[in-house]
């Protein structure tokens, strides 16, 4: 109200004559003054208003930018654990598959002795069983958390291997088959090489569990279980 009713103060007091020439002037300026007045403050809102707007807008944006970012960052979290999930699988699949070839070997240089003409039978029946056995002691990727499962394999193995040693130095005419004295050998190949598959898959294994420990907050939001894997090497 007052906006209005000063103005017209203004407006009577030169009308009316009150004032001289110095006044009429100074009644102008404050005219003036008075008028522009509402402007400025009505400039001021608006400048408010384009600030305020600018921060929500601003916030907006960063949130949009930080929802992005994360979206991001768990989607290589997915890329990288998928990875590491199949360089383990592949580093266990091919330490298996030699296991399974030398289970393999062995039952075929068991054959071969049998068509010898003179041989321990009552050895070579306790290492035919003795595979079997082996066979069903396997571990796999979740029992082999529980390191009695691989001593128990390696036990076997180790038996089953010096049964082979002791039955093939016994039979009298083992040179006349050659196809033992090869076979025989890559048994010998794949068990030395057994070490070196668990350190191969050890090594997956070790990076696996570290990127899980430094990456949970991404992987909970994955919607799947992740777990860290056993490790063939003896724990602290």
């Amino acid at each position: 109200m007052d906006g209005i009713v000063r103005p017209l103060r203004v407006a009577l007091a030169l009308e009316s004559g009150q004032t001289n020439s110095v006044g009429k002037i100074k009644v102008i300026i404050n005219f003036s003054i008075i008028l522009i007045k509402p402007f400025k403050i009505m400039k001021l809102k608006y400048l408010i208003y384009c600030l305020v707007l600018s921060i929500l807008i601003f916030s907006c944006e960063r949130k949009k930018r930080a929802a992005a970012t994360s979206e991001e960052a768990i989607a290589k979290v997915k890329v990288d654990i998928e990875a590491l999930s199949d360089s383990i699988k592949i580093a266990w699949e091919e330490m298996i598959a030699d296991d399974d070839q030398m289970l393999s070997d062995i039952k075929r240089l068991l054959e071969e002795i049998s068509y010898t003409s003179k041989y321990n039978v009552l050895l070579h029946d306790s290492l035919i069983k003795l595979r079997e056995k082996l066979i069903q002691a396997r571990y796999d990727e979740n029992s082999m958390a529980a390191s009695e499962k691989i001593d128990q394999y390696d036990e076997l193995t180790d038996s089953l291997i010096n049964g082979l040693m002791r039955l093939l130095t016994t039979t009298p005419d083992i040179a006349s088959y050659p196809l033992c004295g090869e076979l025989i050998s890559e048994i010998k190949h794949s068990y030395n090489k057994a070490i070196l598959y668990r350190i191969g898959y050890d090594d997956w294994a070790k990076k696996y569990n570290e990127y899980i420990k430094k990456n949970k907050k991404q992987i909970k939001k994955l919607g799947r279980q992740y777990k860290e894997k056993p490790l063939f090497e003896i724990q602290d």
